[in-house]
């Protein structure tokens, strides 16, 4: 009796706790919660996918990423991050000034580059070969 008093009591805090990890997830997440069967009449809700995409209401939305680029301000489209370096094609053209107020990048000068095999007519902004980052990431200029 007292280990199935334990194992309810460690089960209902887990839920408690994942539940409102998923409320203050759920701004970030693609797809909506579904329900699953833990222990016999005890459900949880866990996400589809976890991917990190999205916004819903009530979510305090950051400003759109720029990047100062020969004097204009341009803006700048998050993409998954890929390593621009790596590619064949890949030409560094040279730097702009990263305004994004969510990042750990924010007002550092990233690498622009060229790579017209992967991405034809665009530039990337990618902040690889260019030492220990606190992050990676790759952008498209608009």
């Amino acid at each position: 009796m007292k280990y199935k008093l334990i194992l309810l009591f460690v089960i209902s805090v887990l839920i408690l706790f994942s539940y409102n990890l998923a409320q203050a997830q759920s701004c970030f997440l693609q797809e909506k919660l579904t329900e699953f069967q833990i222990y016999k009449s005890i459900t949880a809700k866990s996400f589809n996918d976890p991917l990190l995409i999205g916004q819903c209401k009530g979510c305090i939305e950051e400003p759109a990423a720029t990047c100062t680029w020969h004097g204009q301000e341009i803006p700048l489209q998050h993409i998954q991050n890929v390593t621009v370096e790596g590619f064949r094609d890949a030409q560094l053209v040279g730097q702009c000034q990263l305004h994004a107020p969510g990042s750990c990048l924010n007002g550092e000068f990233i690498n622009v580059w060229r790579a017209p095999n992967e991405y034809p007519g665009k530039l990337l902004v990618h902040n690889g070969y260019q030492g220990p980052q606190c992050t990676y990431q790759t952008w498209i200029m608009e």
